[in-house]
């Protein structure tokens, strides 16, 4: 017997404010505040922010960002074929290959991370997700013969890319590059720039649930996002109210991406160093930072450690983390040291 669910995005807040279109504003201490939306790297984008006297031109800022988000998706983008990074993957190993600064950052922290966590955070994961049915094609919901995971194994591996210096990178084997666990954390950080850049005190960025913001909301008092109770139904509804405080965050969750085989779930989340789908009862995970990239990143891989292990990982690194589980049915929270200033 075989059951799958794939509803889209496991990666997802609820933001605790509505947004206002862009024509409209709400203020406070005579604080305008301003909001427009759009669609970039497969998601939609949300971004309300307060005016300056400096920023007179509100299309001028909001057709900035579009081409800013433009760009940052011509270079990430796993659909285009023509994007940066889909050329990278294409290029021969062992060849020097030029990058754009983008994409050497984002690399660069990548490796880092997978250093970091022993390797639960792989960026080039994806021939085993594709294994697994979870890809892009899709196929049915079936366990894949225990050949294949080998075969999926023999091809990934944070290190076959080195980078050198001069934005070069070489791939000492035919990897698969896919930056979708970092990349819209990255955006978030960009468009963040952008804005304090202009002189903008107080903003929130948001693009496919990965939230950056600064100074304060409409009502005057820090931006809170709520986080999401793990339901795999359609109703959502918030757990934990919290204030961001001039942090960006990140969930991961395997709620609403799986398929059931026999009567045993298969995760939509596989750990790169065994090939599998993880077992544990990990249900999401949401981390706080300033760099919203790291958040991102952080976020899959502690979905790939579970709880306990994230929860030691957090404490000896000082992270900000709270972890959700699923205890046959009942939900239960916990949080590292640092994420307790954030609690409302």
């Amino acid at each position: 017997m075989v059951a799958f669910v794939m509803r889209k995005i496991a990666r997802y807040f609820i933001i605790l404010s509505f947004w206002l279109s862009l024509t409209a504003c709400q203020k406070h201490d005579s604080v305008e505040y301003y909001h427009f939306s759009g669609t970039t790297m497969g998601t939609e984008y949300n971004i309300k922010f307060a005016s300056v006297p400096e920023v007179t031109e509100l299309k001028l800022v909001k057709d900035e960002i579009a081409t800013l988000l433009n760009h940052l998706n011509h270079i990430f983008s796993t659909y285009d074929e023509a994007s940066e990074l889909m050329l990278l993957n294409a290029h021969p190993i062992n060849q020097p290959y030029p990058i754009s600064h983008e994409l050497y950052t984002v690399l660069d922290t990548s490796l880092d991370i997978s250093q970091a966590t022993g390797g639960k955070f792989d960026v080039t994961v994806g021939p085993l997700i594709e294994s697994w049915g979870f890809g892009a094609s899709k196929h049915n919901a079936e366990v894949p013969p225990q050949e294949i995971i080998e075969q999926g194994l023999a091809q990934i591996g944070y290190q076959g890319i080195e980078l050198k210096s001069n934005f070069y990178i070489v791939k000492s084997k035919p990897v698969v590059i896919d930056l979708s666990a970092i990349a819209k954390g990255y955006a978030v950080d960009q468009v963040a720039n952008y804005l304090t850049n202009l002189g903008i005190e107080h903003y929130m960025v948001e693009i496919g649930g990965e939230v950056g913001t600064k100074g304060l909301n409409p009502k005057g008092v820090g931006w809170r996002i709520g986080i999401e109770k793990p339901n795999s139904g359609l109703q959502r509804e918030a757990l934990q109210a919290v204030d961001l405080s001039n942090h960006g965050a990140a969930t991961s969750g395997d709620y609403r991406n799986y398929y059931e085989v026999d009567g045993k779930r298969y995760s939509h989340t596989i750990d790169p160093t065994t090939g599998y789908p993880i077992t544990h009862n990990l249900a999401s995970v949401t981390v706080l930072h300033k760099q919203v990239m790291l958040a991102d990143a952080y976020a899959t891989a502690f979905m790939v450690m579970g709880a306990d292990e994230a929860l030691r990982f957090a404490e000896a690194n000082n992270l900000a983390i709270f972890v959700v589980t699923n205890e046959n049915g009942t939900f239960t929270t916990r949080y590292s040291s640092a994420f307790k200033p954030f609690l409302l």
